[in-house]
């Protein structure tokens, strides 16, 4: 049976979305199996479809050609109830808070079509 955590005022906006009673971290590492061979895949594209009943995420890959045409392919799908994205949001900013406090502020989100920007630039510069 976990211990239940220590009764603290949270630090965090996303630690006010712990359950009193949930597992530790190293708790929950303890618990956690993972399956041989997990498959892992690398995404730089999400869409989210959220309806009453589940949330859904749709991770992909940005690509642009060679002409500086975007385009977007979705290779997954995940499906979890609102109350689990909702837990899911708060694990996920939590970590991402400790990210930055480790190595800094997150670089700047680009601006619509920076990328066809930046590819018309690349075919003004003069070829070497």
């Amino acid at each position: 049976m976990p211990k239940s955590r220590p009764k603290t005022e949270p630090s965090t906006q996303f630690e006010q979305h712990v359950a009193p009673n949930a597992p530790t971290p190293d708790e929950v590492a303890r618990m956690t199996k993972q399956i041989e061979n997990m498959p892992t895949s690398y995404f730089n594209h999400a869409r989210i479809a959220a309806g009453y009943l589940d949330v859904r995420i749709f991770f992909g890959e940005q690509t642009v050609s060679p002409t500086g045409q975007v385009s977007f392919t979705e290779k997954l799908c995940i499906v979890m109830a609102p109350e689990f994205a909702h837990m899911f949001l708060a694990l996920l900013g939590s970590q991402l808070m400790g990210f930055e406090a480790i190595f800094g502020k997150f670089r700047a989100i680009p601006q619509p079509n920076a990328v066809q920007k930046f590819s018309e630039k690349q075919k003004q510069q003069p070829k070497q």
